[in-house]
């Protein structure tokens, strides 16, 4: 499962069955749930503002629907040349994907870097030791943190957070007001990240907490279980 900004999506476990749901057209944003697949078997969904996508089971390959820059998607029609995924980053201003037989980064936009990863995030890639990697012409590549991370996490628009091997500590950079920077000194077993803060579970039953500029301006973004 994976939400948008206005609406979300699901797959079914046993037959794969895609289903979105949530805000209807209007002048911002063209509606994801009406322009989604209704046919074919899937293995995962990611969710944008403008856009979703999902890697179709059979062949591995992404598929995208919605309107970007105001043109429509066809999501009868592979993005990233066809390659079998397995994982996928999605964003409003491009996809990533990881390829899922030599593990090469593939991203619609930037010239694509050597070698291998485990993880894939916006233009950044995880490689199997640990450490970081991320490419193209935007803060990131100065900005990414050197030390070994155990999983990496990116929200839209070049939002970034990992979590730090070996202590699972998250880290997070790139936001410019600082406040993301703001993270929980704790470890987590599970991060998300989405447009100006970060969520993450806690280890041994801890409750879910959220961090970043928008749960400052915003409160209800904050988890509902912190307490």
């Amino acid at each position: 499962m994976s939400a948008g900004t206005d609406y979300t999506c699901g797959i079914e476990r046993d037959t794969g069955s895609l289903h979105c749901w949530g805000k209807s057209d209007d002048e911002w944003s063209p509606s994801i749930p009406r322009r989604a697949p209704t046919t074919g078997a899937w293995d995962a969904v990611f969710a944008a503002e403008f856009r979703a996508c999902a890697i179709q089971r059979e062949d591995k390959t992404l598929h995208c629907w919605g309107v970007v820059y105001g043109v429509e998607l066809d999501p009868q029609v592979p993005l990233l040349g066809g390659a079998p995924l397995a994982a996928a980053w999605v964003g409003d201003r491009m996809v990533c994907g990881l390829h899922a037989d030599t593990g090469a980064a593939l991203c619609d936009v930037y010239t694509n870097p050597p070698g291998t990863f485990v993880d894939i995030g916006e233009a950044c890639g995880l490689r199997a030791d640990g450490t970081l990697l991320c490419w193209g012409g935007d803060p990131d590549v100065a900005a990414a943190p050197k030390e070994p991370f155990h999983t990496l996490g990116s929200g839209n628009d070049f939002t970034h957070c990992g979590l730090r091997a070996p202590d699972r500590h998250p880290v997070c950079w790139n936001y410019p007001s600082g406040w993301l920077d703001r993270a929980p000194k704790q470890p987590f077993q599970e991060l998300a990240v989405g447009w100006g803060f970060a969520c993450g579970i806690g280890e041994g039953g801890s409750p879910i907490v959220c961090w970043g500029e928008e749960v400052k301006e915003f409160p209800e973004l904050s988890s509902p279980f912190a307490q």
